[in-house]
């Protein structure tokens, strides 16, 4: 698996935050009742919330927009198939498409019309892709 800093750090137009104290990742961990994949709780750790290339990420952010456990809960609303252990990487804001990533890190695009399908092994591969 690539490291997904390295591979943030090269996307165009690339910005970032603070990254999110350890306390704060366990905290949304536990509100939405699941463990975040390793790539995603290190671009926690180090960025917080980032966007580049055409992507902005979720993140832990006071944004409901853009805050990981807002967002997810928005989103178990309206996708009746979601996995107990996902979490939304990115809206993209076309035809209802949502990123979501599994505590195993695995990365599916999902509308709530449509089954969940594979498009990557980790959050890195998803941005290689």
């Amino acid at each position: 698996m690539s490291d997904i800093i390295a591979v943030l750090n090269e996307l165009e137009d690339f910005d970032f935050m603070n990254g999110a104290s350890e306390e704060d990742i366990v905290e949304a961990e536990t509100a939405l009742s699941l463990k975040f994949a390793p790539d995603y709780r290190y671009y926690l750790s180090e960025y917080g919330l980032a966007s580049g290339d055409g992507h902005e990420f979720t993140g832990i952010v006071k944004s409901p927009r853009l805050n990981v456990v807002d967002v997810t809960m928005k989103m178990r609303k309206k996708f009746k198939n979601i996995p107990a252990d996902a979490y939304v990487l990115e809206e993209l804001g076309i035809d209802g498409i949502v990123i979501f990533q599994t505590s195993n890190g695995t990365v599916y695009e999902a509308t709530p019309e449509s089954p969940f399908n594979k498009t990557a092994d980790s959050f890195s591969e998803y941005l290689e892709g």
